[in-house]
């Protein structure tokens, strides 16, 4: 955005190089924050950062200095990120004081929300890997057998197949934190199914079948503590 401000405009900040490597590490910082909340808490996370960009417009005093302000301005003030990003601007643009505290602060906020991402990740794949053997006794109490987990092909991967009577089952599985998220279910979109249906077919040609056994495809859905089994969800798709 600086840079075509320059060309097209003739914006020059009194200091360039300082613009446009504070913008780099403002859009970083910011990104960092939606990040963590769009991943943590789905589309809750994504009305509050909404909210939360609001408050900060209206906090960073950016139109009008915070002694025109309404009181709560004041009172928020230092507490917002815009904050520190309209003061760092504000300096290399008129080369006024200096940015260190706005440079020390959108580190700080990096990395602080990159290491809460990776928190997350981590507790989500522990609490993947915790529920899967869950999963697998929920089936077979229901009288399926595990015959292969993650089967892989180059067109794709089906999470597990299973023998279910005569029924030859390939079954996708899907997981959510919460319902907030979304149903597990509607991830399984038409491609998806067209993929898993691809590696069906791989399936049975690479065991050997020479003619189709019947076959079903089920979705399974963990949706926190909480399974759903959908039998025969969809049909084959080519």
């Amino acid at each position: 955005v600086i840079f075509l401000l320059h060309v097209f405009d003739g914006f020059t900040p009194a200091q360039m190089g300082k613009a446009v490597a504070f913008a780099c590490l403002t859009s970083v910082a910011f990104t960092s924050i939606m990040y963590f909340f769009n991943i943590s808490l789905g589309k809750v996370g994504s009305f509050l950062m909404l909210v939360f960009m609001v408050i900060q417009l209206a906090g960073s005093a950016g139109t009008y200095p915070v002694q025109l302000s309404p009181a709560f301005v004041s009172k928020i003030h230092a507490w917002v990120p815009f904050t520190y990003s309209v003061d760092a601007f504000r300096s290399v643009i008129c080369a006024g004081e200096s940015i260190r505290t706005p440079v020390i602060v959108m580190c700080v906020i990096t990395i602080v929300f990159t290491i809460l991402t990776i928190i997350e990740f981590q507790f989500r794949t522990r609490r993947i890997k915790a529920g899967k053997p869950i999963f697998h006794d929920f089936l077979e109490e229901k009288g399926l057998k595990i015959r292969e987990r993650n089967f892989r092909c180059r067109s794709g991967e089906i999470d597990l197949v299973a023998q279910d009577g005569r029924y030859l089952v390939f079954i996708e599985v899907k997981y959510r934190k919460n319902g907030k998220s979304g149903s597990p279910f509607s991830a399984v979109g038409r491609e998806k199914q067209r993929i898993i249906s691809k590696v069906a077919m791989f399936y049975l040609i690479a065991h050997g079948y020479r003619e189709l056994p019947p076959c079903r495809f089920d979705v399974v859905g963990i949706d926190g503590e909480n399974i759903h089994w959908i039998k025969n969800a969809f049909d084959f798709c080519s």
